[in-house]
């Protein structure tokens, strides 16, 4: 999630109120509550220190850059290029990680593709 998401003394996680109302019944939830549940996922793992094992956690729209389906729909792999260094760290690479885990958004339904 972006830093202008975040609260800067807690490192804490904020949505609209507009983005909260998609969890109301027969709504689509849309991307932002994904991503923030999905931020205080991967900050209660990294809290806990995992239990011995490493887990990215991608934000919902890495998928969809990466497969290009914003527009042109081919693969792109530049696209995402410097995302591992904003998800992961910069010292960081997909391989230092046991678990990698994307969300994504594909006919109205919510998956979560993993890696490891």
């Amino acid at each position: 999630m972006g830093k202008k998401n975040r609260h800067a003394v807690r490192n804490k996680f904020y949505i609209k109120v507009s983005d909260a109302q998609t969890l109301a019944p027969n709504v689509w939830v849309n991307d932002n509550v994904v991503n923030f549940v999905w931020a205080q996922l991967a900050e209660k793992y990294h809290d806990d220190e995992g239990e011995g094992r490493s887990i990215g956690f991608f934000p919902c729209f890495f998928m969809t850059l990466l497969m290009g389906e914003g527009g042109d729909n081919l693969y792109g792999y530049l696209n995402d290029s410097r995302w591992s260094e904003t998800v992961l760290g910069v010292d960081k690479s997909p391989l230092d990680y046991d678990v990698l885990l994307f969300p994504k958004c594909s006919t109205g339904h919510w998956w979560v593709y993993v890696m490891y």
